[in-house]
């Protein structure tokens, strides 16, 4: 049988570091997401409690087993101590668990008490129902990793109608689904990121705007660009499965500081003040910020200093360096700050702004997608380069680093790129 400890590795991770067959879709996970991965694993392994109990039915065995209820305890406190997770918080999670299992057992007791049980002869062995439980257990270790930092300040939605549907009739008191909730939002990170807690928890969480292509753009449910392409390139050379995490141009440096990553990506630009946060990779693409405008207007904004005027109505997304650019370089436009990197583009080929400052390989993806854009300025306003930006910690520095010359060496960033510019 799959279980859902198989399924949450393939599609949760998106991909495995040595995988043949043809890759599963790339998926930008947030909050919601990952906390609705914790609790279908937590429904998974309570479907495995009717066939525990049979088990222990036609083995004669208790229900409640004390001693190795206590070892299995113990041994998810150090796990949880080496994934750098708070010990304490995931033993109260795994104890609920196990209360909420001998309780369904005992539901299922009570009932063959009665009845009797026919199918109990036929119950899978014990000891392989408890490897599956295991299993289920370590995935949860890895997606409790994934949930523990990430901001929760504004109420999560409300899970999938068919998962509640599912908790509620594993679950029936409502008091104990509320208090599984509480638990999980209880476990929080401790220590410093870095490359030994990612070797640790066998993963390298990667947080992604997911707004600008051709580096990293989320189209129908799934990832793709060439960031995302040089992100799964490191990951695999590190031996880890690569996490896509959601982030924002406006947050994405509060993120990095509270821990929700390891690595940025998603074109990244190299800045004085994120580099006072994080530490930089070496660069593998440098390029500058130039202005897009309607191909009908481009011989009016062919330069800066036309742009550098109160009517023109100038736009950049919001959180970005397309913003602080602007403000220092052009301060004397009319400033338009749009709320994502997506959309705006719709704003300045449908005559509601005038010009965009953006990076030259959007300004050329875009004009390419949209006969109506157009470049207006030949030239750069600045140097802008794009790198990899991380938790500063030296050894994951170092790896990132290393495996980076190697790649630009070959031309690999160029070639995932030019693949991005042809793909879009």
């Amino acid at each position: 049988m799959k279980t859902l400890a198989l399924f949450f590795v393939l599609i949760f991770v998106g991909i495995t570091a040595a995988a043949a067959a043809p890759r599963e879709p790339v998926r930008l996970m947030d909050a919601a997401a990952v906390r609705d991965m914790l609790l279908s694993l937590t429904a998974e392994r309570l479907e495995q409690m009717p066939l525990v109990a049979a088990a222990k039915w036609r083995d004669g065995k208790a229900i409640s087993d004390p001693t190795r209820e206590r070892e299995l305890l113990a041994s998810i406190r150090q796990d949880a101590i080496a994934r750098g997770l708070e010990p304490d918080a995931v033993a109260a999670l795994f104890d609920l668990q196990m209360r909420l299992a001998r309780e369904a057992q005992e539901r299922a007791f009570a009932r063959w008490r009665t009845e009797g049980c026919a199918h109990c002869a036929q119950a899978p062995a014990l000891s392989s129902l408890r490897q599956l439980l295991d299993g289920i257990g370590k995935s949860q270790l890895e997606a409790l990793y994934l949930f523990a930092p990430l901001e929760r300040e504004s109420k999560l939605p409300e899970p999938a109608s068919a998962l509640q549907e599912k908790l509620a009739a594993l679950i029936p008191e409502a008091a104990s689904r509320t208090e599984l909730l509480e638990r999980i939002s209880a476990i929080h990170l401790q220590g410093a990121s870095g490359l030994a807690r990612a070797r640790a928890n066998g993963v390298l969480r990667f947080g992604v705007p997911g707004d600008y292509a051709p580096f990293a753009l989320q189209h129908e449910g799934e990832l793709a660009g060439a960031d995302i392409e040089l992100a799964r390139a490191l990951a695999a050379a590190l031996g880890l499965r690569p996490v896509f995490l959601r982030s924002s141009w406006p947050t994405l440096s509060a993120d990095l500081q509270r821990d929700d990553f390891d690595i940025a990506v998603g074109g990244v630009s190299i800045t004085p003040e994120r580099g006072a946060l994080g530490r930089f990779s070496a660069p593998y693409h440098s390029g500058g910020k130039t202005l897009l405008s309607r191909c009908a207007d481009a011989a009016r904004f062919s330069d800066p200093s036309r742009v550098n005027r109160p009517q023109v109505r100038l736009i950049v997304n919001r959180g970005g360096t397309n913003e602080s650019v602007a403000r220092a370089l052009l301060p004397a436009a009319a400033l338009r700050v749009y709320p994502d990197n997506i959309g705006v583009f719709a704003e300045v080929a449908e005559g509601r702004a005038d010009v965009m400052l953006t990076d030259d390989v959007e300004a050329a993806l875009k004009s390419a997608q949209d006969p109506r854009l157009c470049r207006s300025y030949a030239g750069t306003l600045n140097r802008v380069d794009k790198a990899l930006w991380m938790a500063p910690d030296a050894a994951l520095a170092h790896a990132v680093d290393t495996w980076l010359a190697a790649a630009l060496a070959t031309g690999d960033p160029a070639r995932w790129l030019d693949e991005a510019m042809e793909a879009q």
